[in-house]
């Protein structure tokens, strides 16, 4: 397996801080290992950002295909193409990013069957950069309501009941996002939209931003910290503003990306 280390602006995109749109092309090119765990890594948390950010109605189950290169979790519908249900993918295969066609439409030659297309990378950058501009159409998102969190729960215990599928996969994908999903979702929620009331926040370090009330509230997860306390508009104003000064502190210093 080779390995290569992400470069300041794919840490900056990992991480929130800047647009898919700004990775060099052609992407593919360094991606081109699917055994990569570093190319794993960029793109399983995109996928979590966006699963964390549209609605059931718009996020198939998770699909787990046989292969270690031929594994996908579907999570969106591109906006430029909505009535015909092509799914974004995070995975790759031969270099090429994995695209799951679950859709009706009789001029798709891949829908009667639902098989697997491919596209470039850099093709996949672009359509996830369209999803993104598109969330806040897109509305509220699919995670645990905020009600099944109580003060001093731990995120590595936390209870079946507060997922929200029964599939087994479906659950693992949700139970990853909650636990192990970095501070990537800062630059896709406005301020406005966060309800003090049913704000939560798990921990400075790490800090998710994500609808988990399922009604278009936005709360804020941390992963390391095991208790959980409301917090005011200016408490969460500065916690943001000062996780986003660190994330991009880390990126101008070219420090590899922190583990997830």
């Amino acid at each position: 397996m080779s390995t290569w280390s992400l470069t300041p602006i794919e840490t900056a995109v990992l991480f929130g801080v800047a647009g898919l749109d700004q990775l060099p092309a052609p992407l593919s090119a360094r991606l081109a290992d699917s055994d990569d765990h570093a190319a794993d890594v960029l793109l399983e948390n995109t996928a979590s950002r966006l699963a964390g950010t549209i609605t059931p109605a718009q996020v198939t189950a998770l699909q787990v295909l046989a292969g270690p290169t031929h594994r996908l979790a579907v999570i969106a519908t591109p906006p430029t193409a909505p009535d015909r249900g092509v799914r974004i993918a995070s995975g790759f295969r031969d270099g090429h990013a994995v695209i799951a066609s679950q859709n009706t439409d009789p001029t798709d030659p891949h829908a009667a069957t639902g098989g697997i297309i491919t596209i470039t990378a850099t093709t996949l950058a672009t359509w996830i950069t369209e999803v993104v501009a598109a969330l806040p159409r897109i509305g509220p998102g699919r995670l645990p309501p905020v009600a099944d969190l109580k003060p001093g729960d731990s995120e590595d215990g936390l209870p079946d009941s507060v997922l929200t599928s029964t599939d087994d996969e479906d659950q693992a994908r949700a139970r990853h996002t909650l636990v192990n999903a970095p501070a990537d979702l800062l630059g896709e929620f406005r301020l406005e939209q966060l309800d003090p009331q049913t704000t939560t926040v798990l921990s400075r370090s790490s800090i998710l931003v994500a609808d988990i009330t399922g009604d278009g509230r936005y709360a804020v997860y941390g992963r390391r910290k095991r208790s959980a306390k409301p917090v005011s508009p200016g408490e969460l104003v500065t916690l943001l503003t000062d996780e986003m000064s660190d994330l991009k502190n880390h990126v101008k210093s070219g420090a590899a990306a922190p583990s997830n």
